[in-house]
């Protein structure tokens, strides 16, 4: 099985150290992978440092079928005495749906979303036809500050079916 592992580092400055209660968010390592190669393939899958010196995460995902439905189980983790363990979410999202009705009952997952469309040009619902490409993502500590987080290492976990074909697991 081919395997998406995106980790994700999450920390919470201390007050009165750092003056301020922001949140910072960074991705720290990548690594991408496919269970169907005849349905996709990744051209690209990295995190560089942009001119910024920040680590930006890269993705070129190749579609070689145009693809019709999708559908993801999405479940954000959190490290615990060494082991990720689920916390707070965890969904089955349509995804092409989701895109449709930018659905609010998935507030995180549309948090999540949001940030990434401006790195993205997942801008429209299905079908799509066309390569997937996310460049120089990064993390806008701005749109969890709503958000019950304690301060830690946290993994996005997200187990793909394009067309009703299990495809693969993207970790971040």
């Amino acid at each position: 099985m081919k395997k998406y592992h995106f980790y994700l580092l999450y920390l919470v400055a201390i007050p009165g150290i750092l003056g301020s209660k922001q949140l910072s968010l960074r991705v720290v390592s990548t690594e991408c992978e496919t269970t169907d190669d005849s349905l996709v393939k990744f051209d690209r899958c990295s995190v560089d440092k942009n001119a910024k010196n920040q680590m930006a995460w890269n993705v070129d995902l190749q579609l070689l079928q145009v693809v019709r439905t999708v559908e993801i189980e999405a479940k954000l983790l959190r490290k615990v005495n060494k082991k990720f363990q689920p916390f707070l979410y965890e969904d089955t999202v349509d995804l092409c749906d989701f895109l449709k009705r930018q659905q609010k009952r998935h507030i995180f997952w549309g948090r999540v979303y949001k940030m990434a469309l401006k790195y993205s040009n997942l801008n429209h619902s299905c079908p799509f036809d066309h390569s997937i490409v996310i460049r120089d993502f990064l993390f806008d500590d701005d749109v969890f500050k709503a958000l019950p987080f304690p301060r830690g290492h946290y993994l996005i976990d997200l187990h793909f079916m394009l067309n009703s074909i299990f495809c693969g697991i993207l970790v971040i």
